[in-house]
């Protein structure tokens, strides 16, 4: 998810639209006699009565064999507890399309984000895996950028920035004790400003900001423990069945796919059952969680979607406000707020509330969905990509620099002609992910195209591009265009207001003598050149090749900062970070690396230093901050173009 900054802290970077905010809430300092320790998780949920053991079954109720026919009827005897009702009819379990969602880390060929064999990549992505002993290395996630409000969940003792990536020292703690499964972190989602991690066993864990209920646990009003104690470090979600022995009678939820929006968080069952909680935000504050009447505004603890219970779940992607789902059988639904028409179905402001009930979109055979922070996509089966919702910065790809007016919003699903097979060779697009006002395309081979705003060197692309070299000397020439028209409007408008007071009789009311006022009128023409449209945006509206050393196989958005991960199993950052979440470090005179133009590799020790290196394969970009998944240390190195294995002093 494109994560925006949270309410609690506002992004210092330019926008054209800006960022809605809640009320800050004040932190106090963790005391020592409330702290939980780094590897608590909150109490269990409420348990229920499990049912009681019944005797073996010994065969079909019958008459019992005797020579009197009106003997007794024997007793009919049951097995064990009743077995779960399947979520879903066996009509839709045929009908799949998409298969059921699934975590498989060593089997990474398939994008992560939908399993359909379509989004595969043409090459081996992770040729690393080859190595000895790569299989049975246990899993690392790294952190970076602002933590000041929790969102790095290292407690309430380190709300500090961090410049670099580093191991998360809580999560390699749960590692350790196997509080995380066998195999560690399985994949994680970053918020505006908090962040849900799916474990080993198809937990989740949750941490950072939870004003809005976007941690889908209790944080605020339990004795003893301070609320940002409970925020600021990785604990359980509680409320969701795990084991089959838990509830008598419900299919246990193991968490295989999250995302995460601003204060939303979605998570989705290996059954493709699909749970939400949070709250979703419109221009005038918070707007509620579903469309049902009495209902809060605030989802505090996970819950069933409403309308997703016909077909399962393959695919979930958030964009700040809003949510898309992909179902087994090609259909794609919307939900949350419509305001930049991001649902792809017409949404009447009057009622806006009706948008967070999920409904079906006009889409068939859909087997990839993406989204940005207010606008979204789609891929079908032919390998066609579609995008509706906010285009103001071309960051949808349709429309040019010249009419870049007419297309500012795009209601309903468009296709997207660049991003078609026949224009790369017969790659197709794999995954999307997108921030405020660009979006980034990875394909099947490799490649990762980008789209809208360059004004913060979001999209990667040099200003040394032809292309922006040309659009920019369009602005100049615009801008000469408009400071004419200004100065010549100025000239005329003085002069004819001079007239006026010429003409001004000396007997007529003071008050209605002309007068000359230089800003005000400076002011209107501004705003009447402005509507001409003399300057195009500092936005690319056809998408542009990312230059890359090796393959790309994992790609993420945030506001305005973006990570990829490639087929060695490194990491890049590039765009727009104030608060380190670019993982850069500082620059030579010591200051932190707030831009970088074009990917630049991440290097830190966890990353680089020594011959035990960590090989990344999966990134996540949120509001202010940044998490890298990865596989390690690892003993040695590989040729990712050829996938031959090199000790490290080759």
């Amino acid at each position: 998810m494109p994560p925006r900054a949270s309410s609690r802290k506002t992004t210092a970077a330019k926008t054209t639209k800006a960022a809605i905010s809640g009320p800050k809430r004040g932190r106090k300092p963790a005391t020592t006699s409330n702290k939980l320790n780094s590897t608590t998780t909150p109490a269990e949920a409420s348990t229920t009565k499990k049912g009681t053991e019944a005797p073996k079954t010994v065969g079909r109720s019958k008459r019992a064999r005797s020579e009197d026919p009106t003997g007794p009827v024997s007793k009919r005897v049951f097995a064990g507890p009743k077995q779960p009702r399947p979520l879903f009819s066996a009509k839709a379990t045929r009908a799949a399309f998409n298969p059921l969602p699934h975590i498989d880390p060593l089997d990474r060929r398939r994008s992560e984000r939908c399993g359909n064999e379509l989004n595969a990549f043409n090459f081996d992505p992770h040729p690393w895996l080859k190595l000895p002993l790569a299989n049975e290395l246990s899993k690392t996630m790294l952190i970076f950028g602002s933590g000041d409000m929790g969102q790095m969940g290292l407690g309430p003792e380190k709300l500090d920035d961090i410049k670099k990536p580093v191991i998360h020292a809580l999560v390699a703690e749960l590692t350790r004790e196997q509080k995380l499964g066998h195999s560690g972190p399985e994949t994680v989602a970053c918020g505006g400003m908090h962040s849900v991690l799916v474990d080993g066993e198809g937990k989740i864990w949750s941490w950072g900001i939870n004003d809005n209920a976007a941690l889908g646990r209790k944080t605020e009003g339990i004795e003893g423990v301070d609320q940002e104690e409970l925020e600021s470090r990785p604990m359980v979600v509680e409320g969701l069945v795990q084991n089959e022995s838990d509830v008598a009678g419900q299919v246990p939820f193991r968490a295989v796919r999250v995302s995460a929006g601003d204060s939303v968080s979605v998570a989705v069952s290996q059954q493709g059952e699909t749970r939400a909680w949070g709250s979703f935000r419109s221009n005038d504050g918070l707007l509620g969680f579903d469309g049902n009447i009495g209902t809060e505004v605030k989802q505090l603890v996970p819950t069933r979607v409403s309308n997703l219970s016909q077909s399962p779940v393959s695919q979930i992607v958030c964009g700040y406000d809003h949510v898309l789902a992909l179902t087994t059988d090609g259909h794609v639904y919307s939900w949350g707020n419509g305001q930049q028409h991001q649902l792809g179905r017409k949404i009447i402001e009057r009622r806006k509330r009706n948008g967070l009930t999920p409904e079906r979109l006009h889409l068939k055979q859909i087997v990839l969905i993406g989204s940005g922070g207010s606008h979204s996509f789609a891929v079908n089966q032919a390998g066609l990509v579609y995008g509706w919702g906010l285009n103001t910065r071309g960051q949808l790809g349709i429309g040019s620099s010249e009419e870049a007016h007419e297309y500012e919003i795009i209601p309903v699903p468009t296709l997207i002609e660049s991003l078609s097979p026949d224009q790369h060779d017969g790659a197709r697009v794999v995954a999307i992910a997108g921030g405020d006002f660009h979006s980034l395309f990875l394909f099947s081979n490799g490649e990762v195209w980008a789209v809208g705003s360059y004004e913060n060197s979001e999209i990667g692309i040099s200003k040394n591009h032809e292309a922006i070299v040309k659009l920019e000397q369009l602005r100049a020439d615009g801008l000469a265009k408009k400071q004419e028209y200004v100065s010549t409007g100025m000239a005329r408008r003085k002069e004819q207001v001079e007239a006026e007071i010429a003409a001004f009789k000396s007997d007529e009311p003071d008050d209605e003598r002309p007068r000359w006022d230089e800003m005000a009128e400076l002011i209107e023409l501004e705003q009447k050149a402005a509507n001409l449209r003399f300057v195009p945006g500092q936005c690319i509206h056809t998408p542009l090749k990312l230059d890359f050393p090796y393959r790309i196989i994992d790609i993420s958005c945030g506001t305005r900062h973006n990570l990829a991960v490639d087929e060695q199993g490194y990491a890049y950052s590039w765009g727009l970070g104030q608060s380190n979440e670019l993982g850069q470090g500082r620059d030579e005179d010591g200051d932190d690396i707030e831009l970088v133009e074009t990917p630049r590799r991440l290097s830190s020790k966890a990353l680089t230093e020594g011959p035990n290196q960590v090989k990344v394969f999966k990134c996540e970009a949120g509001g202010t901050h940044s998490i890298l998944i990865g596989v390690g240390p690892m003993p040695m190195k590989v040729n990712g173009m050829s996938g031959k294995v090199l000790t490290n002093g080759s």
